[in-house]
């Protein structure tokens, strides 16, 4: 175990709280210099005991005055994790979604422009025809 690591961060947590060196020895039983000790890693950290008043204490856990993590952190960056996967799976379906959509208008589009240009072509089937009834229809009178 890493007791420099230790000590860092029960003084940052004491500081953090506002608590005195004194305060935390009197809640665990001990001397100050214990404290200031354990704090500039001259001797071995706590035994678990104290350790464990210490982190109740300091309002934190055994974990993190040990590893520098504390489970309630890493339960919710995986929580976090499972919310930003799920939003991204819900939004990838509806990227989908919209991406088929895009397609089905564009074929729609495609549609239209092949019926308009059917349509316009006929109108101009028409005109020819009527255009040749009414020069058809002048020559006979």
């Amino acid at each position: 175990m890493d007791n420099a690591a230790i000590g860092e961060r029960i003084r940052l947590k004491r500081e953090a709280l506002g608590i005195s060196q004194g305060e935390l020895a009197h809640a665990i039983g001990l001397c100050r210099n214990t404290i200031v000790n354990v704090e500039n890693a001259k001797i071995r950290s706590l035994n678990l005991e104290n350790l464990s008043i210490a982190a109740n204490y300091l309002r934190t856990s055994e974990e993190y005055l040990l590893f520098g993590h504390d489970p309630v952190q890493i339960e919710t960056l995986l929580q976090q994790n499972e919310l930003k996967a799920r939003f991204e799976e819900q939004r990838r379906v509806i990227v989908d979604e919209y991406e088929k959509r895009i397609a089905d208008l564009q074929n729609e589009l495609e549609n239209v422009k092949t019926v308009n240009a059917a349509y316009l072509d006929h109108i101009r089937t028409l005109k020819q025809i009527n255009s040749r009834n009414n020069g058809a229809q002048t020559e006979n009178d």
